[in-house]
């Protein structure tokens, strides 16, 4: 997504080629290969999606449950994580890893317009880095996601765009619990972050 992102922005033809290559290349069901629905039936926001996974405990102990199913890979850690939320393996672990990690998603409330659930997606990824501890590496991975599909969203048929959301949306969740689900610090104590609505200006 990075690379098809910065190929559409520059208008770099390679660069697309490439962004699409490695997408088909390396791109894992995160959240599972069953279709996903155009339509959020969520009720609360995203970033209290995030927190009540945390609160909970049931999205990170599914991670560990299914750990011994991919901790033979040959890969490194996140790419094993990533793998749980797949479902690749076909494991009844790694199947009730994928169960938890929609049934998170599913609370979420996303906008049914694709471009406002775009901004929502990369004003939570942006908000879970920066109010991370230590700013977290793997979740600024998914703020410069988020924004390049922001970038990639109006090229899609509307339905797609908004099952792009949902997949982001999963592939956040999944991120932060491969993360251990840090707890954010408060927005009132984070100096990195305005205290205005970033989507304002």
């Amino acid at each position: 997504v990075l690379h098809l992102g910065l190929g559409v922005r520059t208008e770099c033809r390679s660069l697309v080629t490439e962004g699409l290559a490695y997408l088909a290349h390396s791109w894992l069901p995160v959240g599972g290969s069953a279709e996903l629905s155009d339509a959020s039936s969520g009720k609360i926001g995203v970033l209290e999606c995030f927190e009540a996974a945390r609160r909970e405990g049931r999205l990170q102990q599914r991670l560990v449950d299914a750990w011994p199913a991919v901790s033979s890979l040959p890969t490194g850690y996140f790419q094993r994580c990533m793998h749980v939320f797949a479902a690749v393996d076909g494991s009844e672990a790694t199947a009730d890893a994928v169960a938890e990690l929609r049934t998170c998603a599913d609370r979420c409330r996303l906008s049914d317009d694709p471009e406002a659930a775009g901004a929502m997606l990369l004003d939570a990824s942006l908000q879970l880095f920066v109010r991370s501890p230590g700013n977290d590496y793997f979740l600024l991975h998914g703020v410069t996601a988020a924004f390049n599909l922001g970038i990639l969203l109006p090229l899609l048929e509307p339905a797609v765009a908004l099952r792009a959301c949902r997949r982001m949306l999963l592939a956040l969740l999944a991120t932060y619990a491969a993360q251990r689900c840090p707890a954010l610090c408060p927005v009132e104590e984070c100096t990195f972050w305005p205290q205005g609505d970033i989507g304002a200006a």
